[in-house]
């Protein structure tokens, strides 16, 4: 109930506090996890390309990472700047990059990266995939596969949850085809929006989305 930001990091390392935060990017590392609780059972909600990139720019993380105490992705210190640990393969490559293209070239690197460990993990059985998006508008199919997933039930009050949340309910359309627009005219990059429009047409296919581009 207390305001984020650095009071809270403030008070959490005067009270010698452990705190608890959503994970993110651990399915590229997911075999680490494992090794490390086997029994451990993964819930990777995904989203679309376009919504985490733009989110990811007015949010500046193209330039918080290594420089910023709320950014908590490790770095690797490249020749001017500090570099997210994705971006360990094209440091120069980031370094170069104007804000927005760092942005959308890691969100695309990054489902990439997603899509090749769960290919090629043989624990399949104990990562649970889920769709943004699907949460949103079909919230008690989805709730109701994590409850299998996880062998347990959903609490008495979901239904207040889902109303508190106001679902279901569709994300619009346009307002992709927005965020779609507004960064692709702040980048003279062909090369990074063509990825991000493979990135989220491969996206939109694999959970039956309407495309953003028509």
């Amino acid at each position: 109930v207390e305001p984020d930001g650095m009071a809270a990091v403030t008070k959490l390392k005067t009270g010698k506090k452990i705190p608890s935060f959503l994970t993110h990017e651990c399915l590229p590392h997911m075999e680490l996890f494992f090794d490390t609780f086997p029994d451990l059972l993964m819930i990777n909600i995904q989203r679309h390309p376009v919504d985490i990139a733009h989110s990811w720019f007015v949010r500046r993380w193209g330039e918080r990472f290594g420089t910023d105490p709320l950014a908590f992705i490790p770095v690797i210190q490249g020749k001017r700047i500090p570099v997210p640990w994705f971006a360990d393969s094209w440091i120069d490559e980031y370094e170069a990059m104007p804000t927005v293209e760092r942005v959308i070239k890691s969100i695309c690197y990054l489902a990439d990266l997603d899509k090749k460990a769960y290919e090629s993990t043989y624990r399949k059985d104990q990562i649970l995939l889920v769709s943004y998006e699907n949460l949103f508008s079909d919230p008690e199919t989805v709730i109701s596969q994590i409850g299998k997933f996880l062998t347990s039930d959903p609490f008495p009050n979901m239904n207040d949850v889902f109303k508190r949340e106001g679902c279901p309910r569709d994300l619009p359309l346009k307002e992709r085809k927005r965020k779609f627009t507004e960064l692709s005219k702040l980048t003279n990059s062909k090369t990074v929006v063509n990825e991000l429009v493979t990135s989220g047409i491969e996206y939109e296919k694999k959970w039956g989305i309407e495309s953003f581009l028509y």
